[in-house]
């Protein structure tokens, strides 16, 4: 339902030659992202959801650095995570999990020799990071975050919230289930902001 809500939304941009797609945090999953980085083009303006954050005081996942020559994180400490520990004569494609998350582990003998073990891996033999399949494009929004550009999208995003709660309380849309219908309720919004806009403009 949001891919094809969001296919309408992309022919809107298009032919209005708009520069980006806007979202809040409920469209900043690692699917949602990568659906609109990788395979619809779309520069995604949207908070990445990330709950790789511990409360515990040990480091996170954001203290180790990825190496995407390499394939594998460094550690605070400069060691390396591998998806793979063991030495094959013949070298293994690396695969995620049952999950899906690629997990990158560090060696047992870097962890004992290490001073920083307390405040990264205190109740485990040794550390273990994961890495989404689609961490590539929440890279990709988080660098976009960080610009002057999606500062700027930031405010036009609250603007529109407020065109839209002024709308809501005004009048509802009209519903239906059809593909044309979600169009038409597009093109009923559209209209109305540029209605309300001008009026607010003339007052």
């Amino acid at each position: 339902m949001i891919a094809t809500s969001c296919d309408h939304w992309k022919a809107e941009i298009r032919s209005n030659q708009h520069e980006r797609l806007i979202a809040d945090t409920a469209y900043g999953t690692g699917e949602m992202l990568d659906w609109l980085d990788r395979q619809r083009g779309i520069a995604p303006h949207i908070p990445v959801v990330d709950k790789s954050g511990r409360k515990d005081g040990t480091f996170e996942r954001a203290d180790f650095t990825y190496d995407a020559e390499n394939d594998s994180y460094i550690c605070p400490d400069g060691k390396e995570l591998r998806q793979n520990r063991r030495a094959f004569s013949k070298p293994r494609e690396t695969k995620p999990d049952q999950d899906g998350t690629p997990r990158y582990r560090a060696s047992k003998a870097d962890c004992d020799a290490c001073a920083l073990m307390p405040r990264c891996c205190p109740n485990t033999p040794s550390r273990k990071v994961t890495r989404s399949i689609y961490e590539p494009s929440r890279d990709v929004a988080r660098a976009i975050a960080q610009t002057t550009q999606y500062a700027i999208s930031c405010k036009l995003r609250k603007k529109v919230e407020m065109l839209f709660a002024h709308l809501k309380r005004s009048r509802a849309p009209p519903t239906t289930d059809t593909c044309g219908g979600r169009a038409a309720g597009i093109a009923w919004v559209i209209s109305d902001i540029h209605s309300w806009s001008g009026s607010q403009s003339g007052a």
